[in-house]
């Protein structure tokens, strides 16, 4: 990586960290390092956002796993030997063997921070820390194995000027993003259970439609003279493009900002593990809803027209238009799950907290951090920039946060009791204890 982006990429994760509203620092253990240790790979590799939140899922269920059979105190599940195990230090050897299997060529880095965690205890407890974490690790891959992830998957979009309101590839794509992630094994949610969200796309040409098309030509238009700064500063401080750890660790950083400072190494596991799963799940039922209705972008909308709207062939948008269908909007899927999960964990959607952006371009250096109230009003927001990015119609906004809102509350009802590895613990053989 050449040193200039890794300062700057240096320079936004500090920037997330100092806007934190925490009274000292965000959040900081084991978990949340290796949370953040990966957000670099995610960076560097340019990973998309629904492939990246899977590793998330793996890792920090395999952190969490690793802390509640480790019994630093002799609280829960005990090893088969009978003895305790450092909990940091196997969520540590967790970490690091989920992570250097699935990148091995970033080895190093990941050596390095292992390194940094145990390097200090006795060769008893690190042995003990590492068969643990391994163990765990290992399972957790294993039980990933033909889950349907790099299955091949033969998809031809409608062509151009084709089917009105049918998905066509955008002026300069060639392909589209993880068409088999609908064919996925889920880790916990039943994707079934969310074929469709309130009925789907919008008929095309229909008043409701007409009013949305128009509301997404005017505000996300590239050139654009009705999009306030403000909001068109909201398009960039939420687009996590590439180069980014995209949305999921922009919520991730949200996540590290609002938990206290004293929270337990197990419940970090818990609520990071949880968002993973809450993501990777909602973005599997997402995508089966992209590929099933196949709905066009505003971009193909304006420039093809439909008979009723008047056809713009030189409108484009604010933001640069991703590689899959329009509805719902991965963004808002995505953050609908990551927020269900924090309001589930903390009984509340009212919680305050101050974030900052990676975006930088040659126009937009920096953009000031932001402060909310509330977990939904950050959604509706991250929704709304899509909006003023030229990316979505406001119907794909609204119910694809409701589907992650809906994914994540069967996650988190499920969670503590129901998910586990072979459903029994995986060192004792007994089940697993919240």
């Amino acid at each position: 990586m050449a040193p200039t982006i890794r300062a700057a990429q240096l320079a936004a994760i500090l920037l997330v960290f100092l806007a934190c509203s925490a009274p000292v620092l965000a959040l900081n253990n084991v978990v949340t390092q290796w949370n953040v240790r990966y957000q670099g790979v995610v960076r560097s590799l340019s990973i998309a956002n629904q492939q990246s939140s899977k590793y998330f899922a793996e890792l920090h269920l395999a952190q969490y796993y690793a802390v509640l059979l480790a019994a630093p105190s002799g609280s829960n599940a005990s090893t088969s030997e009978n003895v305790a195990v450092n909990a940091s230090a196997a969520a540590a050897y967790a970490g690091h063997y989920i992570l250097s299997a699935t990148f091995p060529f970033q080895q190093p880095n990941f050596d390095a921070l292992l390194k940094s965690q145990v390097g200090g205890l006795s060769s008893a407890d690190r042995t003990a820390a590492h068969d643990l974490g391994v163990k765990v690790a290992t399972k957790i891959i294993a039980a990933r194995v033909n889950d349907g992830s790099a299955d091949w998957y033969d998809f031809t979009p409608s062509p151009a000027n084709g089917t009105i309101g049918k998905y066509q590839f955008t002026p300069n794509q060639t392909n589209a993003l993880y068409p088999q992630l609908q064919n996925t094994r889920p880790f916990l949610v039943d994707p079934s259970r969310f074929n469709t969200t309130n009925g789907g796309p919008l008929t095309v040409p229909s008043d409701t439609y007409n009013t949305q098309l128009a509301e997404v030509r005017t505000l996300g238009s590239s050139t654009s003279s009705n999009r306030s700064a403000t909001q068109t500063e909201t398009a960039y401080f939420w687009a996590d493009l590439a180069g980014t750890g995209a949305i999921t660790s922009h919520w991730y950083n949200i996540t590290a900002a609002v938990l206290p400072n004293s929270t337990d190494v197990l419940t970090t596991a818990k609520v990071y593990a949880a968002i993973g799963v809450a993501i990777y799940d909602a973005s599997i039922a997402g995508w089966k809803q992209k590929y099933g209705v196949l709905f066009w972008r505003p971009i193909t909308a304006i420039r093809q027209g439909d008979g009723v709207n008047t056809p713009d062939a030189t409108w484009s948008p604010l933001l640069s238009t991703p590689n899959h269908p329009e509805y719902p909007s991965g963004h808002s899927v995505t953050s609908g799950a990551a927020a269900g999960i924090l309001i589930n964990h903390f009984g509340s959607d009212n919680t305050t907290f101050t974030i900052g952006s990676e975006y930088t371009s040659a126009n937009v250096t920096s953009l000031s951090p932001r402060s909310y109230t509330k977990f939904t009003d950050t959604a509706t927001e991250i929704g709304l920039s899509r909006i003023y990015g030229g990316l979505h119609f406001r119907k794909a906004i609204e119910d694809g946060q409701a589907l992650g809102l809906a994914v994540a509350s069967a996650v988190w009802a499920s969670f503590p009791s129901s998910y586990s590895v072979d459903g029994v613990s995986i060192v004792t053989g007994v089940p697993l204890k919240n």
